[in-house]
């Protein structure tokens, strides 16, 4: 079975306090990969997808472990994002890239 697709809070309400990206961020994403027409029809899922990116607390209980992104929420992006990428320009692909590095997806985005 297909897990479920992650759905944006709504306007108004408070994301959650364990959440990779702000909207600004998702925002300057965005703006940074100047998306055409055709990619903008297929951001959609993306931005979805990465609002619902989250870090798994941690299990030990003294907060020792170092915190982990949620499998789940970066298999979801994957999902999404796959469509997409398929769509950019290399220009687009470096900065792509460079942004993943920076907020610790590179591993994810090398794999796309």
């Amino acid at each position: 079975a297909m897990p479920a697709a992650p759905t944006a809070p709504e306007p108004g309400r408070a994301r959650p306090s364990n959440a990779l990206l702000n909207d600004a961020q998702i925002a300057s994403i965005k703006t940074r990969l100047k998306l055409t027409a055709e990619q903008e029809r297929l951001w959609g899922p993306v931005e979805t997808a990465l609002r619902g990116v989250v870090w798994r607390r941690s299990a030990d209980r003294r907060g020792t472990a170092p915190a982990a992104l949620d499998m789940a929420s970066l298999d979801r992006l994957k999902t999404a994002a796959t469509p997409f990428m398929g769509t950019l320009r290399e220009d687009q692909r470096r900065e792509l890239r460079s942004l993943a590095h920076v907020m610790g997806l590179g591993e994810l985005v090398d794999k796309l």
